[in-house]
């Protein structure tokens, strides 16, 4: 039987067993007000009811009449603490937020902290398991340190504590990788692998997506979110409109989320000539496009595409050539490095869905070539 899992509407251990008509599956959770719960569904197969269970879990609420929870005090538990946050956010928080902030206390749970009173979570002891999470998922650690100061600030508010410890640990440092893009050279082999993939229909769709990203500096889940509204491909312009992204929501799946990354995200993009042969070829290849007409659908259902879908597909392109280092966001700095060395970073920014010019390190590569000023240095020989 497996056990409830520590932090609340997250499914414990799964259990399946075949029965007359399907499969039941079973879980222990804890409902949001910290009590455990079991929980059963049967589906006409293993996944389905595997999946059912969990869904199940991620709503799991107080049954009608019991007591609400204790206030917080110093024995609440940092799991507990992290229940009542995220409660008292959910309603301004997007599906793809949700679904980050659940998966970050999920790992909060197997690295220690949730068992942790807030009279026990000092600031030694949380900078001591951070600096642990660190040195195996330096990402996790810094959403996770973050979240921990936006909980004990709820803790501090409610006097469960007096001052939040982990505002005094220490930040996790980020890598500084250099940013690579892919060069004039690299750019023509890129395309020419992309232009050349024939078959099967998945590659090719995948191919013309990537194909998208270095006509506009898309991100793959707003390529994958485009549909026949946001497409203009007649006229003297040709263009797509940005205004909705592709992420993974809390208990949906995927969903096509109304809305891009930021504000300044929604943009109209002119096309290329190969952005625009790209999507002709899409279109092509006659997949059921679905009631929202999206442009890129899977390949059955004209439902949303993963885009981890469209990242395995170019590692299957590049495989074996000196271009394997290639990912989908590196169509996106190489749109933004080419933009940028023509213009300024401003034109890239925009380009990119940016508000302004800080983050642009991140996606332009710089040259080492230093500007030529000889006309400002040079000393006339003396007469």
């Amino acid at each position: 039987m497996g056990r409830p899992a520590k932090a609340a509407q997250v499914a414990g251990e799964v259990w399946v067993k075949k029965v007359d008509g399907g499969y039941v599956a079973g879980t222990w959770a804890r409902d949001a007000g910290g009590r455990a719960r079991r929980l059963q569904r049967t589906r006409t197969s293993k996944a389905a009811a595997m999946n059912a269970v969990r869904e199940a879990a991620q709503t799991l609420q107080p049954r009608a009449g019991e007591a609400p929870a204790d206030e917080l005090h110093g024995e609440t538990t940092i799991g507990r603490l992290l229940d009542v946050w995220l409660t008292e956010r959910l309603p301004d928080l997007r599906d793809q937020s949700i679904v980050t902030y659940r998966h970050n206390i999920a790992v909060a749970a197997r690295a220690g902290f949730t068992d942790l009173t807030l009279d026990a979570a000092t600031t030694p002891v949380l900078d001591r398991l951070l600096k642990a999470l660190a040195a195996q998922r330096p990402g996790n650690a810094r959403t996770l340190r973050s979240i921990l100061r936006m909980a004990l600030s709820l803790a501090v508010r409610h006097g469960a504590v007096d001052r939040n410890a982990a505002d005094h640990t220490a930040a996790i440092p980020r890598g500084t990788k250099p940013v690579r893009a892919l060069d004039d050279d690299e750019l023509r082999q890129m395309l020419g692998i992309l232009r050349g993939v024939t078959e099967p229909v998945a590659a090719v769709q995948a191919a013309c997506v990537l194909r998208v990203q270095l006509a506009t500096a898309l991100r793959v889940g707003e390529v994958l979110a485009l549909t026949s509204a946001d497409v203009m491909l007649d006229g003297p312009m040709p263009t797509v409109t940005v205004g909705a992204t592709v992420v993974p929501a809390s208990s949906r799946g995927l969903i096509r989320q109304p809305m891009a990354k930021s504000a300044a995200g929604h943009r109209v993009v002119p096309l290329t000539r190969d952005g625009v042969a790209a999507l002709r070829e899409a279109a092509a290849l006659g997949l059921d496009r679905g009631p929202d007409r999206l442009w890129f659908p899977s390949m059955t259902s004209g439902r949303l595409r993963q885009p981890g879908a469209i990242r395995t597909e170019l590692t299957r392109l590049v495989e074996g050539s000196d271009l394997a280092w290639v990912t989908t966001h590196t169509m996106r700095k190489t749109t933004a490095t080419r933009v940028a060395r023509a213009y300024d970073d401003a034109t890239a920014a925009a380009l990119l869905g940016h508000s302004g010019t800080a983050t642009i390190r991140a996606y332009v590569q710089r040259s080492h070539q230093a500007p030529n000023i000889r006309d400002v240095l040079e000393v006339d020989d003396a007469e």
